[in-house]
């Protein structure tokens, strides 16, 4: 949390094994988070801060029926932090998280076929305040330093001042995930 606007660029890796993101600070190209997962039956993936330090741990029970990402704190890996659900094809998320001053709803709407939408505190058309915007590289093309080797599949975020960047990583790394069922 700062109080200043970041904008995260998301760089993607995939192979047959793994698929992997750095997050890297769009204007200085300084690391800021790390996203690891293996892909396997139970797809978990593990975010850690530019030290390493494991933040949260995103995972999918295995059979549930309803399309949901699970985070944990890896202090406590078999308690959910929040989960964020999402609707039949993927196109509007939820979740509500505990605050000191009480329960938080936030919610997002991506549209897949471009890497780009929006996260709110509360809901859209009852005047959520928009906390982050997601963006696909070519919009950033002029902007983005030409050393930063953004790729097709990579995208960039825009945090509000104040906005929890591991939250808004972990309600866009949830939304990835779930989209892969609609592959």
């Amino acid at each position: 949390v700062t109080g200043e606007p970041q904008v995260i660029h998301m760089k993607t890796k995939w192979s047959w094994s793994r698929a992997d993101f750095k997050c890297v600070d769009a204007r200085t190209g300084q690391p800021v988070f790390k996203v690891e997962g293996k892909v396997s039956f139970n797809d978990k993936k593990i975010v850690s801060d530019a030290n390493g330090q494991p933040v949260f741990i995103m995972k999918e029970k295995v059979m549930q029926l309803d399309d949901a990402q699970s985070v944990y704190l890896p202090s406590s890996p078999d308690t959910p932090v929040f989960k964020v659900k999402s609707n039949f094809g993927n196109t509007k998320q939820s979740l509500t998280i505990q605050t000191s001053s009480g329960e938080v709803k936030l919610t997002s709407k991506f549209v897949w076929t471009n890497t780009s939408g929006m996260i709110w505190i509360g809901e859209e058309k009852q005047g959520g305040i928009p906390i982050a915007k997601v963006t696909s590289p070519i919009e950033w093309q002029n902007f983005a330093p030409p050393e930063s080797g953004w790729g097709r599949d990579d995208f960039f975020l825009e945090i509000a001042p104040g906005a929890d960047a591991a939250l808004v990583i972990a309600i866009l790394v949830a939304y990835e995930e779930m989209n892969k069922t609609y592959e």
